[in-house]
């Protein structure tokens, strides 16, 4: 593209046309380490939970809707078992949700590091 004075930049509008897709780009990878992410924690958490009858640890349920990503647990005496009112002798731990995110934060932020190379590398891919 050129400008009055002559002066010519090379791939300009191939490198306009990717970044107008790369906010789309960034959503699809984004949402993927959100997937990622929800699945590492839930993984992690399932034998850090509490177990009696095993119902809380098959009662986690992973949601994502649009960049927000939700790891949850329906069972009504989930967050009394978490906080630690009450303790199965069997296996857990109390804080057992937060010590597994703890436990997978830097795997989580990875994935999200990656999910930006990864728009970022598009973006270059498409202006080459």
């Amino acid at each position: 593209m050129a400008d009055n004075s002559g002066i010519q930049i090379k791939n300009l509008n191939s490198f306009n046309r990717a970044l107008e897709k790369a906010p789309k780009e960034l959503a699809k990878e984004l949402k993927d380490a959100m997937a990622i992410s929800l699945a590492q924690i839930h993984r992690e958490v399932v034998p850090r939970t509490p177990v009696d009858t095993g119902a809380l640890r098959r009662a986690y349920r992973e949601q994502i809707t649009g960049l927000k990503g939700v790891l949850s647990n329906a069972m009504e005496y989930a967050v009394k078992q978490h906080e630690g009112v009450f303790q199965h002798p069997r296996g857990g731990e109390r804080k057992y949700l937060e010590n597994a995110v703890k436990a997978k934060r830097s795997k989580v932020e990875k994935n999200f590091e990656k999910a930006i190379e990864l728009t970022w590398k598009y973006v270059k891919r498409k202006t080459e």
